[in-house]
C-alpha cells in the first residue's frame, strides 16, 4: 500500500497524475529502451529554493568589568 489506497480504479489513477501534471507536481519522462518507450513519473519539490537567504549570525559586544 503505497499511499493510494483512495483510488478505486486505474481511470481514477489516470485522472489524478493528468491533474498533478498539470499542477506541475510531476514531470512525465520518457526512456528509449530498443524500439519500444518506457515513461516514468517523478515528483517534483514543492516549493523551488534557487538561493536560501543567508543570514549573518547576531554578535553581542562583550563589556569589560
Amino acid at each position: 500500500d503505497a499511499g493510494i489506497s483512495g483510488l478505486s480504479s486505474k481511470t481514477h489513477m489516470k485522472i489524478m497524475l493528468k491533474w498533478m501534471r498539470g499542477r506541475k507536481m510531476l514531470k512525465l519522462s520518457c526512456t528509449h529502451v530498443g524500439s519500444s518507450k518506457k515513461f516514468f513519473h517523478s515528483t517534483l519539490p514543492e516549493t523551488p529554493q534557487a538561493n536560501p537567504p543567508v543570514t549573518s549570525p547576531v554578535v553581542e559586544p562583550v563589556v569589560a568589568q
